[in-house]
């Protein structure tokens, strides 16, 4: 029995030293910032001597350190795209117009100038709009004498009879006045769109056909300022896509910093007070 005693404590004083060496190889690697590697070494404590409890703990507070360096390279990355985006964005956001109300919006939409609805409000044309979250719009506006009632349109280029049709869109809006009936409907980009916004980058150099899509035919040819816009406000809207998409990466990042530095005070805490 004696004999069997000793031979167990042996093996257990051998499996803790194999444990605590790969500890040590996992510590330099975390501190080389080898982070990916010093977790492959802890979860091979873990997996390999599970009973070498207190270099497992020991590998729980590592575990976390290397989490919180992790969220802290993430967020020092997101930072200096960031400000790559912001530089990108003052170089070239004069040449638009922001529409909002400070009173009651919390953010405000991108137009072009030429594109200015107060003075284009007796004709059709496409409007291409960017809000500051990154959503960029298509509207289809027609002007005339009898309704149309349009849910979609469709882009058809000369060039070789290619076509973009959105899809269906329930942002229809009507409107009669004098006679005259507007209206419009929207379409989401990277939705509603159907790749409308791209399909007319991709043809810029040639003519274009909007069909709008209703109870009764409707047809026109684009204009070289409608391409023009929906090309610079989809540049536009890369940007502010891309900046909205930082700032969610960032708040995630955030929150799981705060978890893991609060979740390594806590458990450095109570590992304190256990020793008393």
């Amino acid at each position: 029995m004696i004999a069997a005693i000793a031979a167990l404590t042996v093996a257990c004083n051998s499996a803790d030293k194999k444990a605590e060496a790969i500890y040590n190889d996992a510590v330099a690697s975390f501190e080389a910032k080898e982070f990916d590697k010093a977790k492959t070494l802890i979860d091979s404590i873990k997996t390999t001597y599970p009973k070498a409890f207190e270099i497992r703990k020991k590998s729980i507070g590592l575990m976390q350190k290397i989490e919180i360096s992790e969220q802290e390279k993430t967020l020092a990355y997101l930072d200096s795209i960031r400000q790559d985006l912001t530089a990108q964005l003052e170089k070239i956001k004069d040449k638009y117009t922001l529409l909002k109300n400070e009173e009651y919006q919390d953010y405000g939409t991108y137009i072009c100038p030429r594109q200015d609805l107060n003075k284009l409000n007796d004709r059709s044309f496409l409007y291409a709009s960017v809000d500051e979250t990154g959503k960029m719009k298509l509207t289809s506006i027609y002007f005339g004498k009898r309704n149309v009632d349009h849910h979609s349109i469709k882009v058809v280029s000369s060039k070789d009879n290619s076509f973009i049709q959105t899809k269906h869109s329930e942002n229809h809006y009507a409107s009669k006045h004098m006679n005259m009936v507007t209206e419009k409907t929207e379409y989401e980009v990277g939705g509603t769109d159907n790749g409308l916004a791209e399909f007319i980058i991709y043809n810029k150099d040639t003519k274009m056909w909007a069909e709008y899509i209703g109870i009764r035919p409707y047809k026109r040819q684009l204009t070289k300022q409608e391409i023009e816009s929906v090309i610079e406000i989809y540049d536009l809207y890369k940007i502010l896509k891309s900046l909205n998409e930082i700032e969610k990466q960032t708040t995630e990042a955030n929150n799981k910093l705060a978890f893991f530095r609060k979740k390594l005070a806590d458990d450095t805490q109570k590992q304190g007070t256990d020793e008393i």
